[in-house]
């Protein structure tokens, strides 16, 4: 059975740690990841340290961009996720992927279809971004250009579910 370590405890043995050993990365973001929810200011203080460090880590970024759109900050979030989608391109899908969905829950609708759309880059036949694209296409009212995407979309690989899906946006006509 695993021990449950005193989150408190674990926070004084990570500040002792740092004041040891001042340029480990992995110290601040394990604090970082520790005060999120207790004192976030000083978190992303943390998160900040540890990118100043060593910023060709995308855990970094990634973490710190969730914990700026929690703040409020989007725009500084989106920032962190292009650098984490620098650092680990191999994935970039997945951080254009997380930059769509946060621009698809303010509305910024167009914006959030270049993010999807730089995703596709990556994987050209992600059901997952062709659908984002599609309902985005469809929240700014442009229904005949989403359904021209699917169809493309369909014809380039051939999957049913997004047969399926051009049915249900016909059947809402």
């Amino acid at each position: 059975m695993e021990k449950i370590i005193d989150p408190s405890l674990r926070i004084k043995e990570l500040q002792l740690l740092i004041n040891a050993n001042k340029k480990n990365p992995w110290y601040h973001f394990e604090l970082a990841q520790l005060l999120e929810l207790t004192e976030p200011q000083k978190a992303l203080e943390e998160y900040n340290l540890s990118i100043k460090l060593d910023p060709h880590v995308e855990d970094f970024h990634y973490k710190k961009a969730l914990l700026l759109q929690r703040l409020g900050k989007l725009e500084e979030a989106l920032k962190a996720l292009e650098w984490a989608a620098v650092i680990d391109y191999q994935h970039a899908l997945f951080y254009y992927y997380v930059i769509g969905s946060m621009l698809d829950r303010e509305g910024r609708f167009e914006e959030a279809i270049k993010a999807y759309k730089k995703a596709l880059i990556k994987d050209p036949n992600n059901e997952w971004l062709i659908e984002a694209i599609v309902l985005d296409l469809l929240e700014l009212g442009r229904k005949e250009e989403a359904l021209q995407f699917l169809e493309e979309a369909i014809t380039r690989i051939r999957k049913e579910e997004l047969v399926n899906f051009k049915r249900e946006i016909l059947r809402l006509k």
